[in-house]
């Protein structure tokens, strides 16, 4: 899906017990009380969400050919 977005075939590689700094190594959030007390739920789905956050990491690293 990422290099649909891109445009083009990148070799995507995952890093396994890599992490940077103090990012976990696995994300499993519980959105389950927001839901019950806040009545939200999230709105984005997974592909409109990574439009959204390339071109970010994209401006954000300075690598406009590289994500």
């Amino acid at each position: 899906m990422i290099n649909a977005i891109i445009g083009k075939e990148s070799e995507l590689t995952y890093l396994k017990g890599k992490v940077a700094g103090d990012d976990p190594i696995q994300r499993q959030p519980d959105i389950t009380k927001a839901k019950e007390l806040l009545r939200w739920s999230p709105r984005t789905n997974l592909e409109e969400g990574l439009r959204l956050t390339i071109p970010y990491f994209r401006e954000k690293l300075k690598i406009n050919d590289g994500i």
